[in-house]
């Protein structure tokens, strides 16, 4: 984003600033939901704008010079770039710590230290790779993954390109130095740009953060600069100034058009950079868009898009973290604040810097400043790492731990009496434990299952769910309830988004006779730890086939970028039949994943398809059971409660606001039309409410799968399930 200065840089391009601020205004919209649903192409504006620019200073040094001084270089960046850069970061790092909760405050001190060292990118991409964090909410710097890019792309291209031309073009004519660079950008923007469109479709997080799937763009600037003295030879420049027209309508069509469901960058990403393209190659042409572009506002505005992309993202986080569903005023507001920090900041601190006499002179003074900023960045987010990590958790509440007792492995036998444990707060009750009986009744399964939910789990729930205080003995520990993740989602058992079948992973008795299925998403994987434990005790095996975001149910269900998810498709098909070869005496199947290409499915196009891939297990004469869908909750459940520790029951997610009915009576229908067994989970985390915590265990990792902790703890009450579906209750 650097700008060129009269003289050695260049001719000041008034239509260059104005372009930043279409493309930073396209961002900020965006950001703020303020219309423009594909203002994101912003950032495309400014790689290739930024590959022109930085490309023709590199171009004009070597035609000057016949090198190129890499200190020269960095110690621009690092005047341009790192005081602003600085600022932000450690600003933001102190209103995160004051504004946000003990876990997202952790975050953002590890996104700090990410972000000084300009690699926030993989950080990002890593993030959003991650089936479970892709619901986080998100971080006050996850803006600052552009910046990472550009500078990884900088790190390296100065010194490939004064490589190239000391091989090349060195006492030779000029024009072997241009053939040869353009040479150069074309082989790199062609292999990232079909590395961009392959990961777009196979992983669309590192598609759209990862710097190879992004040099393309900033090659394409970088072509530009390189054919930059024959533009007037292409044509008159009436038709260059229509094509200028013509390249911001195109800018306009994808910010205006464009959403979170168009897969980007892939090849949709052509429109905003074919359209900066026409733009650049109109500069200097009467008639084209450089007049709406030169405009007074525009350049005021191009001259502090640095500055403006840098503050507005963290405000517009921390304002809807603070408030709930902010408005259009308040998100304006947010917006005016970032304005008035970013023309603060270009007064006292951009330009003061970039232009001190001692830096300009002394390349190694500036480099030095540079690396001493981004040093003090580090320093910061590690003390914010400390600070996080010594927020007091302790409310001085210990609960009773959450524990039950084994299904018997005969009938089971009800005890007439029982004791329980006291409690260490008011409000507090512990799970009945059994004593010897004196009479007993035997029970079938599902009768024996409605009477422990009964007696057992909904006092405790209750109990729970009045409770106010973080237990100080919190299972798991608050920063590791977001990791405390079943081992499917760990040891390669869950298929990827792109992967077309599942690897043998058998659990529980691996030589049991009695074969048990899961088969759906990560909502049934979810019931992996207590089937895995009950399978080891009553010699089942349990075979999990499960895929991320891909339902049991027979229909085409969209990713979480709106695309159709064409992978679950072929993955569900081979598994049913994988499944109907292995003739299991049980398939367990839940699911979670509701939503089409276009939103949300319509109910009676969800039923036919769970009908059409339940009838073909039980055509093939197997066992169904269609378990419920978990409880879902408004949030963040660790950061909920790490908001509340001493207000617990404000986390509290009404029963009728957390279940889904219209699903659950679409398995009930569905299992009596088939013979398959239905049974709803709800009562196994809620009673009128659904606590954050039971007991001293956390119940969510997230804001709808539920902890391995708590997976583990329902392993009596899952088995009972299943042994009253082996028999056919």
């Amino acid at each position: 984003m650097e700008r060129p200065k009269p003289g050695a840089s260049g001719p000041l391009l008034p239509e260059i600033e104005g372009l930043r601020a279409l493309a930073v205004l396209s961002v900020l919209l965006y950001h703020a939901h303020l219309g423009f649903s594909g203002g994101y192409v912003g950032v495309d504006v400014f790689f290739v704008v930024s590959g022109f620019l930085i490309t023709g200073l590199l171009q004009r040094e070597f035609a000057g010079t016949g090198r190129i001084s890499l200190r020269e270089f960095y110690a621009r960046r690092a005047r341009r770039l790192l005081p602003a850069a600085t600022l932000v970061l450690v600003v933001t790092l102190v209103l995160s710590n004051w504004l946000l909760d003990p876990i997202r405050s952790h975050r953002n001190a590890v996104d700090t230290i990410f972000a000084a060292g300009f690699v926030a990118n993989f950080r990002f991409a890593a993030t959003g790779a991650d089936y479970f964090q892709q619901a986080l909410s998100p971080s006050t710097l996850q803006h600052w993954w552009s910046l990472a890019v550009e500078e990884q792309f900088y790190l390296v291209w100065p010194g490939l390109l004064a490589g190239v031309w000391a091989l090349v073009a060195r006492g030779r004519r000029p024009w072997a130095a241009r053939a040869s660079a353009l040479a150069l950008v074309g082989l790199l923007g062609a292999v990232s740009f079909v590395v961009s469109w392959r990961l777009t479709g196979s992983n669309p997080s590192w598609g759209y953060f990862a710097t190879w799937s992004r040099i393309w763009e900033l090659s394409v600037g970088a072509g530009i600069a390189f054919v930059w003295s024959f533009r007037e030879r292409i044509g008159p420049a009436l038709p260059r100034a229509l094509l200028g027209w013509a390249g911001l309508l195109l800018i306009a069509y994808a910010a205006l058009r464009f959403d979170g469901r168009t897969a980007f960058p892939g090849t949709a990403a052509w429109v905003p950079v074919a359209g900066t393209v026409l733009v650049l190659g109109s500069i200097g042409t009467r008639a084209g868009p450089g007049a709406l572009l030169s405009v007074r506002p525009m350049q005021w505005v191009g001259g502090r898009s640095y500055g403006l992309y840098l503050w507005h993202w963290p405000l517009l986080v921390l304002l809807e973290a603070r408030v709930t569903s902010p408005g259009p005023w308040a998100r304006i507001g947010a917006l005016a604040a970032a304005t008035l920090a970013a023309a603060a900041s270009y007064r006292f601190v951009e330009n003061p810097v970039r232009h001190r006499p001692s830096l300009v002179r002394s390349p190694w003074r500036s480099v030095s400043l540079g690396i001493t900023l981004s040093g003090l960045a580090v320093a910061a987010g590690a003390v914010g790492l400390r600070v996080s990590d010594s927020v007091g958790d302790e409310t001085g509440y210990v609960a009773p731990a959450l524990t039950t007792v084994p299904v018997p492995a005969a009938p089971a036998t009800v005890p007439t009496s029982t004791s329980a444990g006291g409690a260490t707060s008011p409000g507090a009750a512990t799970l009945p434990t059994t004593t010897e009986a004196t009479t007993t009744t035997t029970l079938a399964p599902r009768d024996e299952l409605e009477r422990r939910v009964r007696e057992e789990l909904q006092p405790f729930i209750e109990a729970s769910s009045r409770n106010d205080l973080m237990p100080d003995n919190l299972r798991p520990p608050l920063r590791e309830i977001p990791e405390d993740k079943t081992l499917l989602f760990s040891n390669g058992c869950m298929a990827k988004f792109s992967a077309l079948d599942n690897p043998t992973c058998e659990f529980g008795d691996t030589a049991g006779s009695t074969t048990i299925v899961l088969f759906g998403d990560s909502h049934v994987a979810q019931w992996f730890p207590g089937l895995d434990t009950a399978g080891e005790r009553n010699n089942w095996k349990i075979l999990a086939l499960t895929k991320m975001g891909c339902p049991s149910a027979e229909i085409t269900v969209g990713r979480y970028d709106g695309s159709a998810y064409t992978a679950c498709n072929t993955w569900r098909k081979a598994t049913i039949r994988r499944i109907v070869e292995s003739k299991p005496a049980l398939v367990v199947l839940t699911n979670f994943r509701y939503s089409g290409v276009d939103g949300r499915i319509p109910m009676d196009i969800w039923k036919r398809g769970l009908r059409r891939t339940v009838a073909q297990l039980v055509d093939a004469g197997l066992k169904v059971l269609l378990l419920s869908d978990s409880p879902s909750t408004w949030e963040e459940q660790s950061v909920c409660i790490a908001r509340h520790r001493k207000s617990l029951s404000r986390c509290n997610v009404p029963r009728n606001e957390a279940r889904r009915p219209a699903y659950i009576e679409v398995d009930r229908v569905v299992a009596e039309e088939f013979g398959a067994m239905a049974y709803e989970v709800t009562d196994w985390m809620c009673t009128s409410v659904c606590p954050a915590v039971i007991g001293d265990v956390a119940v969510y990792l997230d804001r709808n799968h539920i902890t391995n902790t708590y997976g583990e703890f329902l392993s009596p009450y899952l088995e009972l399930v299943v042994r009253a579906a082996l028999a056919g209750a």
